[in-house]
């Protein structure tokens, strides 16, 4: 959402009952945000420009001593060696660190018609904001393109969206923060010689700044320079194809791509406070690369029959979705060269194959009927468990579409609706976390044969039975609308009930080289009630007053973390502890990582064993 320019945003939807995420699969488990951008509509052509600019200030800050109680308890109650420290200045470390931040965000689009049936709108965007934080900072440049001709007599609808965003951003070291919150306020910035960059740094018989001791903060800032650069891609193709002999009939595709790539660096000077005993930093990061594509593909049959005074909406489609990340391996090294650290590639790809199938049913616009089967399938999950079946269904009653309150004066809408449905999750677990990944040791995590330090290869936490994550909803409420829908709102009341739930908890000692796992455990019960309400008290043609009301209550309660027959929903271990005598009971797999632990602890020497 951050790299999406809001100006570009026609309108947004929130779908959250069962019924109405279901056909989304198992991505809108927790809701789906629908995001209609804006299009070229009008024959004329249209220039809109705008912008806004603004200034921020800190407004509270922590709860510190003023400049004489901290002088005066100093004196009064600190030692000797304590009493040597305060120094002859006034400084305010937070008016150091912070500023006012300005911003801006300026916008420009262009809508119209290339020719009849060709309208297009094209934007470009700048925004900068600086942070509250000294050298903190957001730049991003944004650009789209829509075009949404039609042929053959509105039978084909083509709709092209095209978005980039160029995203710089410049780190601020937080840790300035907690440092001039705690620094002694009667030292100077700056020292006055070249040592440190020339602040004032607390430091030993040796020279070199106090080990433990607080930084200073402005030193913190100035000296790290920590930024990135993201940039991204997100463009889709929409055809809709109205059947030329078959009206009733809508065919429709769309290809999605997403592509975002983001690098950085981190250069912090040696002579800085900050990584002295390492001589500061020097590298740089990535190219992290992240691929997104959609392939979605349906059918649509919508027909109203006069005679049962009954409309019919029945879906059917497939959808394919690939996702890819990578990363490079890269070492955090110091000015001089040397390696801090190493950072492993990573390269993750996964698949979401879907079909699915929905009946909209509506009788005399006063009954309605919405049923949804989905099946779906995720490469996270090994081939016995990966598909998934969630159905969902919903009922609805215009009430106020009846005889008896059809030509109510007060009551302007009225309906009651109910919904069922099954959603599955398996997002944020990892793409191979049922296969047994081995990976090998980097710098200085060798094992030692003689006097010989070679790499090894060590096994990663998995679970060969990984399945979905499934929640199970309930939702009852109704809509209501008064005086001409003057005021209008809606009350809910709905349960979630999640099973195999997907959590990382920690492993048993001697099953893993890891210490936690990610794996289907623990059962979470929720409920809550909503309503809001929404009213117009001032409604003419050159004056609107619209005023909202909402509220949400939820309650919610875990069942059970843990994997141990009849532990307590408190405990989240995920068994008991397994020794070299419980090898056989283990499954194949986890027998070879056993086996492994055990040789290497009996090469060494007997009293470590």
């Amino acid at each position: 959402m951050s790299l999406i320019n809001p100006n570009d945003i026609e309108s947004m939807t929130i779908l959250k009952d069962a019924s109405s995420t279901a056909i989304y699969g198992s991505r809108a488990s927790n809701g789906v945000i629908l995001i209609t951008t804006k299009k070229g509509t009008s024959d004329q052509l249209k220039v809109t420009f705008s912008t806004t600019n603004s200034i921020q200030t800190r407004t509270k800050l922590a709860d510190m001593l003023s400049y004489n109680q901290f002088v005066n308890t100093i004196r009064t109650e600190g030692t000797a060696a304590q009493q040597a420290l305060l120094g002859t200045a006034r400084t305010n470390w937070n008016d150091e660190i912070y500023q006012n931040a300005f911003g801006t965000d300026n916008n420009l689009s262009v809508a119209g018609k290339i020719a009849p049936n060709w309208p297009f709108r094209v934007s470009v965007g700048y925004y900068n904001q600086s942070g509250l934080l000294r050298t903190d900072k957001a730049e991003r440049y944004t650009g789209s393109i829509n075009l949404s001709p039609s042929f053959f007599d509105d039978h084909l609808k083509v709709n092209v969206n095209a978005k980039g965003s160029i995203n710089n951003n410049d780190f601020a070291n937080s840790e300035a923060i907690w440092a001039a919150s705690t620094m002694n306020p009667t030292v100077p910035v700056y020292s006055g010689s070249d040592a440190f960059g020339g602040y004032t740094e607390a430091v030993d018989n040796t020279g070199a700044p106090v080990n433990g001791a607080v930084l200073n903060p402005l030193g913190l800032l100035k000296m790290n320079n920590s930024g990135s650069n993201i940039r991204r891609f997100i463009g889709n193709i929409d055809a809709d194809y109205r059947v030329h002999f078959f009206p009733d009939l809508k065919l429709h595709a769309t290809l999605g791509y997403d592509y975002a790539q983001g690098k950085g660096s981190v250069y912090v000077p040696a002579e800085a406070a900050q990584n002295y005993t390492v001589s500061g930093l020097n590298y740089q990061y990535g190219p992290q690369k992240k691929e997104n594509r959609l392939l979605t593909l349906y059918a649509n049959y919508n027909k109203f029959v006069e005679s049962i005074k009954s409309s019919f909406d029945v879906t059917a489609g497939y959808d394919y979705q690939y996702w890819k990340a990578t990363a490079p391996l890269y070492t955090e090294q110091n000015t001089l060269g040397d390696i801090q650290k190493t950072s492993k590639a990573t390269d993750e790809r996964h698949v979401l194959l879907s079909y699915y199938g929905r009946l909209n049913y509506s009788f005399d616009s006063r009954y309605m009927l919405t049923a949804t089967m989905r099946r779906d399938a995720t490469s996270r999950f090994a081939k016995n468990v990966r598909w998934g079946t969630f159905p969902s269904l919903a009922l609805g009653w215009r009430v106020t579409e009846e005889s008896f309150l059809k030509d109510n004066q007060v009551l302007s809408n009225l309906k009651l609706r109910a919904s069922y449905g099954v959603t599955g999750q398996q997002d944020g677990i990892g793409n191979y976390n049922y296969l047994p990944i081995y990976t090998g040791s980097q710098n200085g995590a060798e094992a030692s044969m003689g006097n010989e330090y070679i790499h090894t290869y060590r096994p990663s936490s998995y679970v060969p039975d990984l399945k979905w994550e499934t929640t199970t909803s309930w939702n009852i409420g109704f809509d209501f609308g008064f005086l001409k829908d003057r005021i209008t709102g809606s009350f809910d009341y709905y349960t979630r009930k999640t099973k195999d739930l997907i959590a990382t908890v920690p492993a048993a000692a001697g099953t893993t080289f890891d210490r936690n796992i990610t794996t289907n455990v623990g059962n979470v019960d929720s409920q809550g009630i909503e309503f809001s309400l929404n009213a117009s008290p001032i409604q003419t043609e050159d004056w609107k007053w619209d005023v909202s009301f909402n509220m949400t209550w939820q309650k919610m309660k875990v069942k059970n973390l843990s994997l141990t027959a009849g532990a307590a929903a408190t405990n989240t271990s995920v068994g008991p502890y397994i020794d070299s005598y419980q090898v056989q009971t283990l499954t194949e797999a986890m027998r070879r990582t056993c086996f492994m632990c055990i040789t290497n602890c009996m090469m060494r020497k007997p009293a470590s064993r």
